[in-house]
C-alpha cells in the first residue's frame, strides 16, 4: 500500500500537465507532392488565397508558425500575408504581413527541369489564443518569393486539415481539399483543460493523503522510541502484587488476643494476619475471645 500512493501521485501530476510541447497543431511534413498558389489579392494570375481548418490539438497562446512553400527555381521566399480566426478566411485572432521570411532549403521538385524550390517558412508576431479541441483556420495569401513574380505556392501535405480556396473574390469550393503544410506553435504554458484540472486536484490529494500518513508513522515511532526508553528505566517491584488467581484477602485487620482475659473495659489487643491462610481461623479466635471478656 506503502508503494501505491507515489505511483498514483506522479501519475497523476504527470497527466496533468499541459500536452503543448510548444506545437499548438501539426498538419504533416512537406510532402512535395504537390502545391497551390497563395498569389492573392496582388497578383491577377491566380489571386487565390488558402485557408485551411483545423482542430487545434493543445491549448496556449499561438505566436509563430512554420509552412511548406514552394518558389520557381533558383529564388527564394520573401513575403507572405497571414490571418488567424475562428471562421473561414477569419481574422479574429489576427493577422499580419512579413515583407521578408526566415526559411530552410528542404529541395527541389518539378517535371521540367526541377522547377521548384522547396523551403520550409517561420513567420512569427502571433498572438491568438487557441484551446485544444475547437476549431479553427490559418490563412496564408499574398506570397511572392525573390524574382518579385508572386510566384509562392503552399505545399499540400494531406494530413487532417482541410483546405478552402477562394479565387478573384469567389469560394471555388463546394466541398474543401486537402489540407496543407503547416505546424502552429506556441512558447507559453499553455491553458489547463478541464480535465487536467481533475487530474492535478486527484494529485494533490493524493500529495496530502501521502504526507499525512507519513507524518502520523513518523509520529508513532517517537512515541513507540520513547517508551521503549522509559520502560528500560523503571525498577521492578521488590514485591509481586496479587495474582488474579489469588484474591485479596478480605480480612484487612486480623490478630490473635495476646492476654486470654484483658482488663475490665479493655479490648484484647490484635496482631496483623501474617498472611491470608490463618484469616478464618483468627478471625473466629478474635470474636471468641471478645465474647469471653463480656461475661
Amino acid at each position: 500500500m506503502k508503494s501505491r500512493v507515489p505511483v498514483l501521485l506522479i501519475a497523476c501530476l504527470a497527466m496533468s500537465v499541459p500536452g503543448i510541447a510548444g506545437i499548438l497543431y501539426d498538419d504533416g511534413t512537406v510532402g512535395k507532392a504537390g502545391a497551390l498558389f497563395i498569389d492573392a489579392p496582388d497578383n491577377t494570375t491566380f489571386d487565390q488565397w488558402i485557408s485551411d481548418q483545423f482542430v487545434a490539438t493543445a491549448s496556449g497562446i499561438a505566436d509563430s508558425f512554420d509552412a511548406g512553400i514552394w518558389v520557381t527555381r533558383y529564388t527564394t521566399p520573401t513575403a507572405l500575408s497571414w490571418r488567424l480566426g475562428t471562421s473561414l478566411f477569419s481574422d479574429d485572432l489576427g493577422s499580419g504581413s512579413v515583407s521578408q521570411v526566415s526559411y530552410d532549403y528542404l529541395g527541389n521538385r518539378g517535371p521540367w527541369d526541377e522547377t521548384w524550390d522547396i523551403y520550409n517558412v517561420h513567420v512569427s508576431g502571433l498572438s491568438g489564443l487557441i484551446e485544444a479541441g475547437s476549431t479553427y483556420y490559418l490563412t496564408l495569401y499574398g506570397g511572392d518569393d525573390s524574382a518579385g513574380d508572386h510566384m509562392a505556392l503552399w505545399d499540400v501535405s494531406g494530413g487532417a486539415a482541410l483546405g478552402y480556396h477562394r479565387i478573384w473574390g469567389y469560394d471555388a469550393d463546394a466541398s474543401p481539399g486537402p489540407g496543407e503544410a503547416f505546424t502552429l506553435f506556441s512558447s507559453d504554458e499553455g491553458v489547463p483543460e478541464p480535465a487536467t484540472m481533475s487530474l492535478l486536484l486527484v494529485g494533490v490529494v493524493a500529495l496530502s493523503g501521502a504526507r499525512r500518513s507519513i507524518l502520523r508513522r513518523h509520529l508513532l515511532d517517537v512515541v513507540d522510541h520513547k517508551l521503549s526508553r522509559r520502560g528500560s528505566k523503571v525498577r521492578a517491584p521488590s514485591s509481586p502484587p496479587y495474582l488474579p488467581s489469588s484474591p485479596k484477602p478480605s480480612c484487612q485487620a486480623i490478630s490473635s488476643p495476646t492476654n486470654t482475659t484483658p482488663a475490665h473495659g479493655q479490648r484484647a489487643p490484635f496482631r496483623r494476619a501474617a498472611s491470608p491462610s490463618g484469616c478464618a481461623t483468627r478471625c473466629r479466635a478474635g470474636s471468641a475471645a471478645r465474647r469471653g471478656a463480656k461475661q
